[in-house]
């Protein structure tokens, strides 16, 4: 895996990243250091206790990192040095239900789980947050393998928020194809790649550009090997200039799977 290169005049996000809480001094850095480049979506999902939270990564303290928030309880600055990134507070709603996953971007206040999509949307929208369906073919399983496709009724119901949201992730990192191409048995299960390519068609019959994004599952190589290039602003205007560019179409992915040890160790061993 690799991560987004530097473009000129651009920044790139990474919005949807489950970053673990640290365990020690070393793991602490290695979290900091990521954040000093970018726009680093904090995403914390009310259902998993081991995922890191805004408001937990402001009350960091180490001597070689200055931690600074820009908009209070959404948006922070993080600089090492000449290094300089910034974290926003993002939250995936439903995270842990057989529902549509859906990233809120900016709210100063977490949603309930316990919502319907439709009024998580609406919760979003009062909040001046924006709203991005996750992997749209993909939802929570009880089983072994934790997530499975959605079915033909819950695909109804994506499309019925397709017209509500901002955007919709249409390469989701995480994505990818355990199966190695065999399409038989209980290995069709392992094969999640399917869902990037349906929601890229998806996407057809909407007024949608499609975002990518990571969706790390705490393992910090997964951070921003998939997201947006977006025009670069000061740090006054990131809030206004995300909003602006994501809603407008004014961005350009960078899309790429993670790997299936990095997936398997992200997934499983935490």
């Amino acid at each position: 895996m690799k991560k987004a290169p530097f473009k000129e005049n651009k920044i790139f996000a990474d919005l949807h990243a489950h970053l673990p809480k640290p365990k020690n001094k070393k793991q602490l850095t290695a979290i900091l250091n990521e954040l000093t480049s970018g726009i680093i979506g904090v995403t914390k999902a009310l259902s998993d206790s081991r995922v890191l939270t805004y408001e937990e990564l402001l009350d960091f303290k180490d001597d070689n990192f200055i931690i600074k928030e820009i908009e209070k309880d959404i948006l922070a600055e993080i600089t090492q040095k000449d290094k300089i990134g910034y974290a926003i507070n993002t939250q995936e709603v439903l995270e842990n239900i057989s529902k549509p996953h859906i990233l809120a971007i900016g709210c100063k206040d977490y949603i309930s789980d316990n919502l319907p999509p439709k009024k998580v949307i609406k919760e979003i929208k009062k909040q001046n947050g924006l709203s991005i369906i996750n992997h749209a073919y993909i939802t929570s399983s009880r089983d072994i393998f934790r997530y499975r496709l959605i079915t033909s009724e819950e695909e109804k119901e994506i499309k019925d928020l397709c017209y509500l949201v901002d955007e919709i992730e249409v390469c989701n990192g995480q994505c990818i194809d355990l199966a190695f191409g065999f399409d038989i048995l209980f290995l069709k299960r392992l094969n999640m790649k399917k869902a990037n390519i349906l929601a890229r068609e998806l996407i057809k019959q909407y007024n949608k550009k499609g975002i990518a994004a990571s969706d790390t599952h705490f393992e910090l190589d997964q951070i921003k090997t998939s997201g947006i290039y977006l025009p670069f602003e000061s740090s006054n205007y990131i809030l206004e200039s995300l909003a602006y560019n994501l809603k407008t179409g004014n961005f350009e992915s960078y899309a790429q799977p993670v790997s299936g040890i990095s997936f398997l160790k992200g997934m499983f061993l935490h």
